[in-house]
């Protein structure tokens, strides 16, 4: 336990990620969709789904994560299940300590590559968490010491 509160566990933050994906995802599959429509170029096709997609997602879910977090200390999802990100000193994360913790999404933007990638990361970040006393990520310990904890 943390003076700023207790660590939250690895399955109410998973479940606080898969919000946060679908808050991102739906909406951006939409577009995609709606651009596919307007340019006559199936979501579908091989360039969309493989390249195109992917990398617009990865951009927008760290986008989402790094603005939610800097300017309310959670995202949606986080805030849905009573979690908050605090940087080292107590405060919610800035800019840069947001952008490094979760950098890790931006895997995706590694064309083909980028979806086998994040998985991997996935699970290292879900290991690391599981495995540390205080409830932190590799992520966590890259942003300086960055905490998840219940509110």
């Amino acid at each position: 336990m943390t003076s700023a509160g207790q660590h939250a566990d690895l399955g109410t933050r998973f479940i606080a990620r898969i919000i946060d994906a679908l808050i991102i995802g739906i909406p951006a599959w939409l577009i995609l969709y709606g651009i596919g429509l307007l340019t006559g170029i199936s979501p579908a096709s091989m360039l969309m789904s493989k390249v195109i997609a992917p990398m617009l997602i990865a951009v927008a879910f760290t986008g989402y994560c790094v603005a939610q977090e800097t300017s309310r200390g959670t995202t949606f999802g986080k805030r849905l299940v009573g979690l908050r990100v605090l940087a080292p000193g107590g405060q919610p994360p800035d800019a840069q300590t947001s952008l490094k913790r979760n950098l890790w999404a931006a895997a995706a933007l590694v064309p083909c590559l980028g979806a086998v990638a994040t998985l991997v990361l996935s699970i290292s970040v879900a290991v690391t968490i599981s495995q540390d006393p205080n409830g932190q990520g590799w992520h966590d310990r890259f942003a300086g010491g960055t905490q998840v904890v219940r509110t």
